[in-house]
């Protein structure tokens, strides 16, 4: 009757276990993995202690697995875009896929096209996240940079509480299997081996999930596209470059102007000399005039008749 009991309890649980799948945290992995140790009396290996102490690493900052082994490094997923001009378009693209195999990547996917005769391409590359940054400088080399950007996410937390999620449903898988040996009757051999199908469908899909997180964690995606053109395209300077250019424009306008005056200086010497000359002369010829005027008599003034 009791082994009954605890079947039926054991059938029961799965809406219980995955009530907060949908979130993926870990404060989720610690209320589930509690109440199924607590339903039923089962073990499956599981402690509440242990998953709050999940919960608690990713709120400090620091990653701890369900095993309780720190993480050393963060999980980071690294993504960046750029777009290309080059002048020589065969020769670009070669740059750029021996920079893919020299970081050790390859290409996800890439196509071709061709616009009124200029070509043009765009390639997903995946490469190493430790070759990451010299992947970024070899293709920078490949060709004029118009456009970069580049952004990261920690999924730190959604790492750990993958793996927390999938030792506690492989404990549970082993508890079942267990059960399945010791199950007497038909009844709980069938409420064993469907309790058993869903743990394993729900492995085979964290398991996938912490598959495609671990590729995009260890291998960074770098999208790049490379247009042919005749011409690069001037890059737009900055306020500094701005203002850098506009004091330098000052200063060679002083300059110039300060050239520009001396020059002209120059230029009207043989002008200013006779100029010079000529006024010299007419002065001394007014000086001399005013010395040889005979002098200017007073006026005598009338006299008055007296009777």
């Amino acid at each position: 009757m009791k082994r009954k009991t605890a079947v039926l309890a054991l059938f029961c649980l799965p809406a219980v276990l995955f009530m907060g799948c949908s979130d993926l945290r870990a404060e989720d992995t610690a209320t589930s993995t509690a109440a199924y140790a607590e339903e039923g009396g089962f073990d499956y290996g599981a402690t509440e202690e242990s998953a709050v102490a999940d919960a608690a690493g990713n709120e400090t900052g620091t990653a701890v697995y369900a095993d309780g082994q720190a993480a050393d490094d963060r999980k980071v997923i690294r993504t960046a875009s750029m777009t290309l001009e080059a002048r020589d378009y065969e020769e670009a693209l070669a740059a750029l896929r021996a920079a893919v195999d020299e970081a050790g990547g390859y290409i996800e996917y890439t196509a071709s096209y061709a616009d009124s005769g200029a070509r043009s391409a765009e390639f997903t590359c995946r490469v190493p996240a430790a070759q990451y940054a010299p992947f970024l400088e070899a293709v920078q080399a490949a060709g004029s940079v118009l456009h970069s950007e580049e952004s990261t996410q920690d999924a730190t937390g959604e790492y750990v509480d993958i793996e927390a999620r999938l030792n506690s449903l492989r404990t549970q898988e082993a508890r079942l299997l267990a059960l399945m040996e010791e199950s007497g009757s038909l009844e709980e051999l069938l409420a064993v081996q469907e309790k058993l199908t869903e743990v394993q469908y729900e492995i085979e899909r964290y398991t996938g999930q912490q598959k495609a997180l671990e590729n995009s964690i260890d291998y960074a995606s770098v999208f790049v596209y490379v247009q042919e053109v005749e011409a690069y395209t001037p890059a737009e300077p900055d306020f500094g470059a701005r203002v850098a250019a506009a004091f330098s424009g000052m200063l060679q306008g002083v300059v110039d102007g300060a050239q520009g005056f001396v020059i002209a200086l120059i230029y009207a010497l043989p002008f200013l000399a006779v100029g010079g000359a000529a006024t010299v002369v007419i002065v001394l010829c007014v000086r001399r005039r005013r010395r040889n005027r005979p002098p200017v008599q007073p006026p005598v003034p009338p006299q008055e008749n007296k009777q």
